[in-house]
């Protein structure tokens, strides 16, 4: 057993994710490590992506699975994070590749997704930018058409916010953008967060609650593998 693709975004301090990397105690086919703080440097477990620019939580997320879509399921964590002993394992477990089905480890600071709920779901939403609510959006969308929601357990440590907590001005910038993204999910649900939402489709249009549903199948169906690799 073995978890298929790992993907973790990171713009400032790189030592908690060579925390969390030394805590894997489990086999993982791939590390995709998104760069967006051009803090990483070469690390052998992992492929880094390397950004001239913050491109944000849901731009990185769908990027990971971009950059390897034809995986079964992806476990997408945050740097700050450390896993406990099992924790990966556990995950892995528990994953049903065939299901339409998010998988928590620590919510959505470490959870595992399968093609099918992409594929039913769509990508996240990269108007919401740079980070915070892109997830709560996404778990809107996932109930409303009916994705299996599992928590598997954690027993790691998790910082929480390093991101922002590790420098003032992004702080400063945080209060900014995060009240923006309030604003905008209110405006596409029709009132605010968990619990204040009246639309069943965004900006009550109709349609599919995701704009990306069925990106991840053309991916697949159209993608040129890698002649040396068949990936």
């Amino acid at each position: 057993m073995t978890v298929p693709v790992l993907i973790v975004p990171i713009l400032n301090r790189p030592e908690l994710l060579d925390a969390m990397l030394a805590s894997i105690d489990y086999p993982i086919d791939q590390i995709i490590v998104i760069d967006n703080g051009g803090v990483v440097g070469d690390l052998a477990a992992a492929h880094v992506i390397r950004l001239p620019h913050n491109i944000g939580v849901a731009a990185s997320w769908n990027l990971g699975i971009k950059a390897s879509p034809f995986a079964p399921w992806w476990c997408i964590v945050n740097s700050d994070i450390t896993f406990g002993p099992g924790d990966l394992e556990r995950l892995d477990t528990a994953v049903n590749p065939r299901a339409n089905a998010i998988y928590y480890t620590l919510g959505m600071a470490g959870f595992a997704v399968t093609y099918h709920a992409i594929d039913a779901v769509g990508f996240w939403d990269e108007a919401i930018h740079p980070a915070y609510d892109e997830d709560i959006d996404w778990q809107r969308r996932a109930r409303l058409v009916g994705t299996l929601e599992v928590d598997t357990g954690f027993t790691g440590t998790h910082v929480g916010s390093a991101t922002i907590m590790a420098n003032p001005y992004l702080r400063v910038l945080n209060g900014r953008t995060h009240t923006a993204n309030d604003a905008y999910y209110a405006a596409k649900w029709g009132g605010w967060k968990q619990g204040g939402e009246t639309f069943s489709t965004p900006f009550n249009r109709g349609g599919h609650v995701g704009d990306w549903r069925g990106e991840i199948e053309r991916l697949r169906d159209q993608g040129w593998r890698r002649i040396d690799t068949g990936e």
